[in-house]
């Protein structure tokens, strides 16, 4: 299969759930001052870290898909579980935002970070097997494994925390693993560019 038309219906759920995110869950505030705004810093928040974190893993992952010249069925399957995970986080996010304190939406919420890194992983995993014949590929593929391994850490550990301690632990845990993924994929691309 080529990979043109899974690169677009990826790229079309990424704006999709950017969009439905910044439309659903920040309000304009009643007081356009800066008291105002702050009233609404629990949704700009949580909806940036969200909005982040998928910036960070279609970032991450751009390089290996530039290099690609196939997909297999499982890159596919892969694609369609990434697919739900990111048209499900503007949901999510929006349980966080309206419950923030709620234990059960945390975990909820983290459940969905952690499907999406785990999707992700899997489709860079197969679509480096069905270009093994395209070093370009497989070493970027494996590279933003590496770097998806660190940020699910991040995530189950934050996880842990909003199971165990700190309810909102899980939100952090998501704007750090974005932020992991984006240092990683800058240190890549300057060790790619000064190779």
């Amino acid at each position: 299969m080529g990979k043109e038309r899974l690169t677009r219906v990826l790229d079309v759920a990424m704006v999709v759930a950017i969009l439905w995110m910044l439309w659903d869950n920040v309000s304009i505030p009643y007081e356009r001052t800066l008291a105002g705004f702050w009233s609404i810093h629990n949704e700009i928040f949580r909806t940036g870290a969200s909005i982040f974190w998928l910036a960070a893993l279609w970032l991450g992952g751009y390089r290996a898909w530039d290099r690609a010249e196939r997909a297999s069925r499982w890159t596919v399957l892969a694609s369609l579980g990434l697919l739900l995970g990111i048209l499900t986080t503007p949901y999510f996010t929006r349980l966080i935002i309206r419950s923030y304190n709620a234990r059960l939406s945390q975990i909820v919420y983290g459940g969905c970070m952690i499907w999406t890194a785990l999707c992700s992983f899997l489709l860079f995993l197969s679509l480096g097997r069905a270009n093994a014949d395209v070093p370009e590929c497989v070493d970027a593929a494996a590279s933003h494994r590496r770097a998806l391994i660190g940020a699910l850490c991040i995530l189950a550990a934050g996880l842990t925390l909003a199971v165990v301690r700190f309810r909102q632990a899980m939100w952090y845990a998501v704007a750090v693993a974005a932020l992991y993924l984006l240092i990683m994929w800058l240190v890549q691309d300057r060790g790619e560019n000064a190779a």
